[in-house]
């Protein structure tokens, strides 16, 4: 597939072109996508965001919508205030760079605030997510970005219409799946667990999500945008019906994690002498952090979504190894899938090697 290649231009124009048919060089939809004023304005919306959450935290508002808020900026605006300065040519390489990366720097600020027991988590967070929207205002230096041409056929009106049938069906899917939820017990459970007390509509939403998915990467004609959401919500499915039908975090192991975190986030420090959990603080005084940026300081609260948050960025970062390798974007699909279907979903509890994987 050839490329288009930015080059480097007056901060009035920048240059992107793509091999026409006779040997000319047409603009395509990826230069208008790419020109400057958009990638501006994405970062004065993500600064919009990192301030807007910095202001929550700083008001302590109370419930799920902050969490919702602040975490989601939290993993986008430190991040992508040191990687948009970086020429990262594929889109999933870029945002599991963004999002390992503003994971390192809460941890980071985490693990001094611990060692040198000055454990003040709110100023701590809110000074981050200024200095980084901040940054994001201010206009980077534009890098050399190599960026995949989109085909002009995906531009039709036509076809557009044609696809929108599959989101009415990942939307059944998900519908589906939030009504069997609603409708499964987990009183009295046997040998076999959650699967015998899910009814039939659990599977089939679940169905539906992978048909979607198996069918994009057979046939390929799928936006990416619908293959991206049909990926995200068969994870969601997998992964995390369990957490939300029970009540508390369903492995007793857990516990030992839950404990070392509310240690530190109750006395700001770590104590070498009690375990080794409290000689390798980096996982338990992220969580601590983050715990308290979310408004949710109890880790009892959100463990049992450590499973799910684990499987989506681990689907992040399998995509964007899989595109290191191959340009063919229904292998790299495949590869997701694959991951998918055979990671074990026992290994993304809330623990430190999930963190560190």
């Amino acid at each position: 597939m050839p490329l288009i290649a930015r080059t480097a231009a007056p901060a009035s124009s920048t240059t992107t072109t793509l091999p026409g048919a006779a040997g000319e060089y047409l603009p395509t939809s990826t230069e208008v996508a790419s020109t400057p004023p958009l990638a501006r304005k994405r970062s004065w919306l993500i600064a919009a965001l990192g301030l807007f959450a910095a202001l929550v935290i700083a008001i302590e508002a109370p419930g799920p919508v902050r969490a919702l808020i602040v975490l989601t900026a939290w993993l986008l605006v430190p991040g992508w205030a040191l990687i948009r300065h970086v020429a990262v040519p594929e889109r999933a390489a870029r945002v599991a760079l963004v999002v390992v990366s503003s994971g390192t720097i809460a941890a980071l600020a985490s693990v001094i605030m611990v060692w040198t027991q000055w454990w003040y988590p709110l100023p701590v967070a809110v000074c981050v997510l200024v200095v980084a929207s901040v940054s994001l205002i201010v206009p980077a230096a534009s890098a050399p970005v190599h960026v995949a041409a989109t085909p002009r056929s995906a531009l039709n009106p036509s076809r557009r219409l044609a696809r929108l049938w599959p989101w009415g069906v990942l939307v059944g899917a998900i519908t589906l799946w939030l009504i069997s939820l609603a409708r499964t017990s987990t009183d009295d459970l046997g040998q076999w667990g959650l699967l015998p007390e899910f009814p039939a509509t659990w599977y089939i939403g679940v169905a539906l999500a992978a048909v979607l998915c198996i069918g994009s990467v057979v046939r390929f004609q799928f936006p990416t945008g619908l293959m991206s959401a049909s990926v995200a919500s068969l994870v969601v499915m997998l992964y995390g019906s369990a957490g939300l039908v029970e009540e508390a975090p369903r492995l007793p192991w857990i516990y030992k994690h839950i404990a070392v975190t509310s240690y530190i986030d109750a006395n700001g420090a770590v104590d070498p002498q009690i375990d080794l959990y409290n000689r390798w603080p980096g996982f338990f005084s992220t969580s601590a952090f983050l715990g308290q940026a979310i408004g949710y300081p109890n880790p009892v609260d959100y463990a049992a979504w450590a499973e799910v948050g684990f499987a989506l960025i681990g689907v992040v970062l399998v995509l964007a190894i899989a595109r290191v390798f191959s340009r063919n974007s229904q292998w790299v699909w495949t590869v997701a899938l694959v991951f998918i279907v055979g990671n074990w979903v026992g290994q993304n509890y809330y623990s430190p090697q999930a963190f560190a994987f």
